[in-house]
């Protein structure tokens, strides 16, 4: 697999805006079938890893990992 250097482009640029705090924005499409992304919810006091726990809807089930 060939790994390239250059810096994607956005394919779009913007603004997101929540309540009165405003941040820029570009999305990019650098995911390929090869590559997964994934996202950290993170405690802003400490800046760990906060855990999810997804359960069954109706049953109320845990998953055991």
């Amino acid at each position: 697999m060939e790994i390239s250097m250059v810096a994607p482009r956005a394919t779009w640029k913007g603004f997101l805006r929540v309540g009165s705090v405003s941040c820029g924005v570009k999305i990019v499409g650098v995911v390929t079938e090869a590559e997964n992304i994934r996202f950290n919810v993170l405690n802003r006091k400490t800046g760990n890893r906060v855990n999810s726990v997804y359960t069954d809807e109706v049953a109320w089930t845990w998953p055991r990992f």
